[in-house]
């Protein structure tokens, strides 16, 4: 991304081996190691409330630097 834009992305939870995979988690972390920062994390929908899915709407932005 280049110096002052912003993105989002629309990400969903996962299981794997009965583990769920938290992407509201695991998906900022990831984020600030690419030098990224997180404006904000909005649950969009719950899929499965059995299975722990939701999907999340991820806003990211890179500041000038």
């Amino acid at each position: 991304m280049r110096a002052d834009t912003s993105a989002c992305f629309f990400v969903g939870n996962a299981q794997m081996d009965g583990v769920t995979v938290r992407v509201d988690e695991v998906i900022p972390e990831i984020v600030g190691r690419a030098g990224l920062r997180v404006e904000d994390v909005t649950k969009v929908r719950v899929r499965d409330t059995r299975r722990d899915l939701e999907d999340y709407r991820i806003d990211v932005s890179r500041v000038a630097g």
